[in-house]
């Protein structure tokens, strides 16, 4: 082997080792970068997608993430009408999330849940509210700061309330769908 081709040899695993470095290194950078990705992150960066967000107390809601707080996620239609309110303390996984997002810096929080709901109270829109242990159906009559009062229709199912005035607490909501 001659001297110029054992330095071309040399020249070109050096480079090949210094091109994996770089690929190590870049790697580590976007693993670390993930890992200060929040939920809340991905949420928003995932705004107008169309997700299926599965509830710790069972049942899917579905739809194009159209708003998100600390606390809440709006999902809308096409037409921009809100669909569901999910209470993130209530999610157990979301399907559809962009892969890629970065952290929010000065976003604005959002409305509060009990502004959303006196919105769906003022439109007398019917919902199906599902809480832990119960889901019912009717239109929201009044939202305290803590609690909503829910008219009740009957749906004819025999573990279904009768009708009336339920009061629910709004920490045990787990999502409310507009029928």
């Amino acid at each position: 082997m001659s001297m110029e081709r054992m330095f071309e040899d040399l020249e070109a695993r050096l480079e090949h080792l210094e091109g994996e470095e770089i690929r190590a290194n870049a790697e580590e950078l976007g693993r670390a970068e993930r890992a200060q990705l929040t939920l809340l992150d991905r949420l928003r960066g995932s705004l107008g997608r169309r997700v299926r967000v599965h509830l710790r107390a069972g049942g899917i809601v579905e739809g194009p993430i159209a708003e998100v707080s600390d606390t809440w996620i709006v999902l809308g239609d096409a037409e921009g009408r809100v669909r569901a309110i999910v209470a993130r303390a209530a999610v157990a996984g979301i399907e559809g999330l962009a892969a890629r997002s970065r952290p929010q810096e000065g976003t604005r929080p959002g409305r509060s849940f009990a502004s959303l709901l006196r919105a769906l109270a003022r439109d007398r829109d019917l919902v199906r509210v599902t809480c832990e242990g119960i889901e019912v159906t009717g239109r929201f009559s009044g939202i305290g700061s803590d609690s909503a009062d829910l008219a009740v229709l009957p749906t004819g199912e025999r573990s279904a309330l009768r009708g009336g005035t339920i009061t629910l607490a709004l920490d045990a909501v787990s999502a409310v769908r507009v029928l």
